[in-house]
């Protein structure tokens, strides 16, 4: 059995959490690493986990701790250079959705994990929880028959998450809502359906409540206090239509007078689906 010797990049992303990383739990990956800007932040973190080097600089990390995996954690315009020198240093990579901020950007990280004949995965966890894996093997068995309708809600009413932090400036994250949640119910949805084509989208973003400081939620690191940086949208519902003669409604939130829901719905010729894991 291969051992891993991992290293993250990205100490809030555990901060955050608050719990022990699932590498630890692991038998045969030892958590090596640990690099940060905030060097306090990522030295806080080792000391609570027991991880034995602290590093400041990730290219400093991958040069002198000897590693053969990496988790990128760091903002979402980071994902795409950070992987693919990961990569380049002979690691495999476990990628924080969403993979990056631009198809040529994901496509570039797909081409270095082919070329370098190394792993990359991106950490869409949602496909891998017991409630997912049971119903994808129900629509792959054609118990739905054909799903023509599919819609996928994760609704906060407080939950901006890192006011003033990477999360809600634009030029480090790409854009708020859509890209941190709306990724993984998107990414359900989609897995449960097959992947069929996209044909058109009609979409409509707003910031209702993050220039107001207003909504802010547990998640994150780094709130600030007062007036900060919060360009991002906090609010986006789409309509998609698919190859397939479906159709795809997302919904997706932050913040919102209502009470926070996370469900996926599919219905089909055949039978229909609803699950609701708790937030």
């Amino acid at each position: 059995m291969t051992t891993y010797r991992a290293g993250v990049i990205g100490a809030g992303f555990i901060a955050a959490r608050g719990h022990i990383p699932a590498y630890q739990r692991l038998p045969n990956v030892r958590l090596e690493a640990i690099c940060d800007v905030d060097g306090q932040r990522a030295a806080n973190v080792a000391a609570q986990f027991g991880i034995p080097r602290v590093f400041t600089d990730y290219r400093a990390m991958l040069q002198e701790a000897n590693l053969n995996l990496v988790s990128v954690c760091g903002p979402n315009v980071l994902h795409a250079p950070m992987t693919i020198e990961s990569l380049e240093a002979g690691c495999h990579v476990i990628c924080e959705k969403p993979m990056a901020v631009t198809p040529a950007q994901a496509e570039a990280m797909v081409a270095a994990a082919e070329r370098t004949g190394h792993a990359l995965t991106v950490g869409l966890h949602l496909r891998y929880e017991p409630h997912t894996v049971a119903l994808k093997a129900l629509a792959e068995a054609g118990v739905l028959g054909h799903v023509y309708y599919a819609r996928a809600t994760m609704w906060r009413r407080s939950g901006i998450p890192g006011y003033g932090s990477w999360f809600t400036n634009r030029d480090l994250a790409g854009a708020g809502t859509v890209m941190d949640i709306g990724v993984h119910a998107l990414d359900l949805a989609l897995h449960i359906l097959g992947f069929p084509q996209p044909l058109a989208v009609s979409a409509i973003t707003g910031a209702y409540f993050g220039p107001r400081r207003e909504g802010l939620g547990w998640w994150g690191s780094d709130i600030c206090e007062g007036p900060a940086r919060c360009d991002v949208e906090d609010n986006a519902v789409a309509f998609i239509r698919l190859a397939d003669g479906a159709a795809l409604t997302l919904e997706v939130s932050w913040a919102s007078y209502a009470r926070p829901e996370e469900r996926y719905q599919f219905l089909g010729t055949a039978g229909g689906a609803d699950i609701a894991p708790e937030m």
